[in-house]
């Protein structure tokens, strides 16, 4: 037998055995997915279970794989999404047990356009390793391209689940959010499994078209949304869409194109909410400083001390001076808790005053960020309501550039930069 032929005869071999395997790990898969939604996380580790016991592929030619692979990394940074592709393509032939190529795969697929051909290579990622994050989280995006936000949550919930450090696969997130800010389905899917921290029912949302602006809505929910802050919102917040969740429970909550969902609600008030003052006791039992409408039901709320950490230390650096923070520079309303997301994956620092803020928790909740500027002129405002404040400047969570960043001096009021390097005050809030 000559060598084409038996060339050819391992080609169909290996087209026969990946075809059972994309069919028997799809149905699985798909189980796995209706069962997040449903909310049912014994069947969701029950089927992983039978996903880790299918017959994986022989290992390859990983060296050779990985070269290629290294590659179209490179050209996807550059934007040539088609040559990534045919590399990926002739790494992920080279070697069907690597789960990063075959991930990357379909990664490329979806940035060239090629959204059907990506549900495959995702696939069979995660039949390879199905505790793997970024498996999943591009699977998620393979979902929110299509449109169905149900599925893109429930696969990010799994992810959750199935991570073995559940810290970092909150960073995870936050980034993969803020990468994402233009994909308004997966941006409310990565909110939402923030919120969720595992495997919770999804409930259905629809877009709602209106002019100026697109909302996502939950069907269930009896408040409508709307662009009128007020005059303060409607100046600082962006217009960004807004969506409304059904659940209530403790969580890190980040809203759409990476802004915190301060919302603004018009219509029927649920007979049941709870409506806030200035000075009330906040949903985490923070002070109340800002309301973003005139019902009571969103607004600002301000940890009821200063942070500390674990020594007692009451001051902490911005942190990374010298370095540039991506995605840290927004000033308005509503854009401190995704300043402080891009602070704590970008900036490799212990105990910045963003990483004090962002691991702060009260009576369950732990979504609190360090605000931004405008946010923090606002405490500030609020100063004799709040309480507790030190005749100094506080850290924002606005960076102002590789040396700087914004504070405000708490005793007579004023907005400075201030040396990264310098240990200010942290006073964590949170968005409700």
């Amino acid at each position: 037998m000559n060598q084409l032929k038996i060339k050819l005869l391992i080609i169909i071999f290996l087209s026969l055995f990946l075809s059972l395997l994309y069919s028997q790990s799809k149905s699985l898969i798909d189980q796995m997915i209706d069962a997040s939604i449903s909310g049912d996380e014994e069947k969701v580790l029950q089927i992983k279970s039978s996903i880790e016991s299918i017959t994986k592929p022989p290992k390859g030619d990983r060296k050779t794989a990985r070269t290629l692979n290294d590659k179209a990394l490179f050209e996807l940074n550059a934007g040539n999404f088609d040559a990534a592709v045919e590399l990926l393509a002739k790494a992920y032939e080279t070697d069907q047990s690597d789960t990063e190529v075959a991930s990357n795969l379909g990664y490329a697929l979806i940035k060239s356009g090629n959204i059907k051909q990506a549900e495959a290579p995702f696939n069979h990622s995660i039949m390879l390793n199905p505790n793997r994050t970024d498996a999943w989280a591009n699977l998620s995006e393979f979902f929110a391209d299509k449109g169905d936000f149900r599925s893109s949550t429930a696969v990010l919930n799994i992810a959750y689940l199935l991570s073995v450090n559940k810290d970092k696969t909150k960073v995870y997130f936050q980034k993969f959010l803020i990468d994402n800010r233009e994909n308004k389905i997966l941006v409310a899917a990565a909110t939402e499994a923030l919120r969720d921290e595992g495997i919770k029912p999804v409930s259905e949302f629809v877009l709602i078209q209106e002019p100026d602006n697109t909302n996502l809505v939950s069907k269930s929910d009896e408040v409508t949304t709307s662009n009128n802050q007020g005059s303060e919102a409607s100046n600082n917040a962006s217009s960004q869409s807004t969506y409304i969740p059904e659940k209530t429970e403790p969580a890190r909550a980040i809203g759409p194109a990476g802004s915190q969902r301060l919302k603004a609600a018009t219509g029927n008030v649920p007979s049941n909410a709870t409506v806030f003052h200035i000075g009330d006791n906040g949903p985490a039992g923070g002070k109340v400083f800002y309301l973003s409408d005139n019902t009571g039901l969103h607004g600002l709320e301000a940890a009821p001390a200063d942070q500390v950490d674990s020594t007692g230390n009451a001051a902490f650096a911005w942190g990374c001076h010298y370095i540039a923070i991506p995605d840290a520079q927004g000033t308005a309303v509503g854009t401190g808790a995704a300043n402080t997301a891009a602070i704590v994956v970008g900036c490799n620092e212990a105990n910045t005053a963003a990483k004090i803020a962002y691991s702060y928790a009260l009576n369950g909740y732990t979504d609190w960020f360090l605000p931004s500027k405008d946010e923090l002129n606002l405490l500030y405002q609020q100063k004799n309501v709040v309480s507790g404040f030190a005749r100094n400047y506080y850290w924002s969570s606005t960076e102002s550039d590789i040396f700087n960043a914004w504070a405000h001096y708490f005793a007579s009021g004023g907005q400075e930069e201030g040396v990264k390097s310098g240990p200010y005050p942290v006073r964590a809030v949170r968005a409700f």
